[in-house]
C-alpha cells in the first residue's frame, strides 16, 4: 500500500517492531558490546513526546531478535509529528560480567537502554518490509496506517528473487497401443459370457410375457365369481324382507 497520508502524526502510529536487535553498554554509548543471533534477550519499548511525556510503554517480549515484534499500539491523541522512541532490553548477568573489571562479582540481570531515537514522521522512509532486507542494528520499524516506515538513515536492500530454474521442454511420448494374442482370447471369452447371458435374459422375458394373459384371464373369473355371489346374496336378502 502506498502512502497516502500528507502529514502523519503520533496517532497514526499503530504498531512498532525492531530488527537485528543487539546489546549495548548501559551508559548509552555506541560502543558494540555483543550480539546475539541467537536466542532471546527480553525487550520492551517506551514512546515519549518531544517534550518528553510518556506517551506509551510496550509489553516485554522475548522473540527472534532478528525481527521483534510489539502488540498493536492503542490510539494516541497526540497530534505532533515528533517522538522519542527508546529500546530497552535485559542484558544478561553473564555478559555483564564478562566486562566488568572484577570478574568474582556477582550480578544480576539488567535492564539497559539499548538505543534512543528522536524521530520526526514525516521524514522516514517507506518501505514494503516483505521485499527489504533490513541490515542496521536496533532498526525501528514503525506501522502507520499508510503502511510501514523506518529510519531515512536506514540503507535499506531488495530481496533478490530466487533465479527461476531453467523449464526444460518435455517432449511428448507417443504411447502405441497393442494386444497380446491371451488378450485377445479372454476378449473372446467374454464376448461369448455377455452373449449367453442376454439369450437367458430373452428366455426368461419371454416365458414372463406369455404368463400375464393367464393371470389376467384368471383375474376376470375371480371378479366375475365375486360378482356373482354378491348378486345371489341380494336375493336372498330380498326373500327375508318379504317374507316377514
Amino acid at each position: 500500500m502506498k502512502p497516502f497520508l500528507s502529514s502523519r502524526r503520533q496517532r497514526h502510529v499503530r504498531a512498532i517492531c525492531f530488527h537485528n536487535v543487539s546489546l549495548f553498554k548501559a551508559n548509552g554509548n555506541s560502543k558494540f558490546m555483543k550480539e546475539h543471533a541467537d536466542g532471546f534477550v527480553p525487550c520492551f519499548f517506551i514512546l515519549k513526546s518531544i517534550r518528553g511525556e510518556l506517551l506509551y510503554v510496550s509489553e516485554v517480549q522475548s522473540d527472534s531478535l532478528q525481527k521483534l515484534s510489539f502488540q498493536e499500539i492503542p490510539k494516541v491523541n497526540g497530534t505532533s509529528a515528533m517522538i522519542i522512541l527508546s529500546l530497552v532490553g535485559k542484558v544478561p548477568s553473564e555478559i555483564l560480567r564478562s566486562i566488568s573489571l572484577n570478574t568474582n562479582t556477582n550480578v544480576d540481570d539488567k535492564w539497559c537502554v539499548l538505543c534512543t531515537y528522536k524521530i520526526d514522521l514525516n521524514k522516514l522512509q517507506f518501505i514494503n518490509e516483505d521485499a527489504v532486507l533490513i541490515t542496521g542494528t536496533n532498526t525501528p520499524v514503525l506501522e502507520l496506517v499508510d503502511g510501514c516506515y523506518t529510519l531515512p538513515t536506514e540503507n535499506v536492500k531488495p530481496i533478490k528473487e530466487p533465479i527461476g530454474l531453467h523449464k526444460r521442454n518435455v517432449s511428448e511420448i507417443k504411447l502405441k497401443y497393442s494386444l497380446a494374442y491371451s488378450s485377445l482370447l479372454k476378449l473372446n471369452k467374454l464376448l461369448e459370457y455377455s452373449s449367453q447371458v442376454h439369450e437367458e435374459i430373452t428366455e426368461i422375458s419371454t416365458k414372463i410375457e406369455e404368463s400375464f394373459p393367464l393371470h389376467k384371464n384368471q383375474h376376470k373369473w375371480y371378479m366375475k365369481t365375486v360378482q356373482k355371489s354378491i348378486e345371489k346374496l341380494l336375493i336372498k336378502t330380498k326373500k327375508k324382507k318379504f317374507k316377514k
